[in-house]
């Protein structure tokens, strides 16, 4: 026969279990909380961070900067992503939003330096021959422009990497150059623009899916174009 005792151990245990499982959905939704009264932008990197690091270290490992050669993967990838992408730096309720977005758009840019690395018009074209430009609600737009423009910091490291490969602003990376205003000055300018829209929180979760949509979008190419 068990003792008292004996029974009263598992007991405990449980006890203590269910105690630490509700100290941890405490801190949850006190972290949560915490995250609500962050600005618009804050949020959106918390949502995409883990994807957006994935992502890095997956384009990092094709080496995309070992070589010319390894490089003109890497800009397909762009041009396309570039391409899709484009009408979203036009649209007029984001530029009511956001007067200045239509200056980050580096198309012309991606497309130049494909030909730069000696791809031809016909070559160019046939990469978006697949895909259809990008049509989304307004405040999905967002959540694609700021993967879009978010990635113009992360440009700066890869500028470098080109340069070590005989590729600079005037030939072959000119889309990796940084913007006239300053790199960090125009993506706050963006974030700014972005923090100070009131959303709802069905709005708020568009532009979230927006964000993972374009990170999708890019990892498909990545896979396609950087093996």
């Amino acid at each position: 026969m068990m003792g008292d005792s004996q029974a009263v151990v598992p007991a405990v245990v449980e006890l203590n279990a269910i105690a630490k499982q509700g100290d941890q959905q405490k801190t949850g939704i006190q972290q949560a909380g915490k995250l609500a009264q962050k600005s618009l932008s804050v949020r959106l990197k918390a949502g995409t961070t883990s994807t957006h690091d994935s992502l890095d270290l997956r384009i990092m490992r094709a080496d995309p900067f070992g070589s010319q050669d390894r490089y003109k993967h890497f800009l397909k990838v762009q041009y396309v992503f570039h391409w899709v992408t484009e009408p979203l730096y036009f649209n007029e309720k984001i530029a009511n939003w956001i007067p200045h977005i239509h200056k980050g758009c580096r198309v012309a840019q991606v497309k130049q330096d494909c030909l730069d690395l000696g791809m031809s018009e016909q070559e160019i074209e046939a990469l978006v021959a697949p895909f259809d430009k990008v049509v989304v609600s307004d405040t999905a737009a967002l959540g694609w422009l700021y993967t879009l423009e978010g990635s113009n910091i992360g440009a700066a490291f890869l500028f470098k990497f080109a340069k070590k490969i005989g590729l600079d602003e005037h030939f072959g990376a000119s889309h990796l150059a940084g913007n006239p205003e300053g790199r960090g000055r125009y993506w706050n300018k963006f974030k700014n623009a972005v923090d100070a829209l009131s959303l709802t929180p069905e709005q708020e979760q568009d532009v979230q899916q927006g964000a993972a949509n374009a990170f999708a979008l890019v990892r498909s190419l990545v896979e396609k174009h950087l093996p």
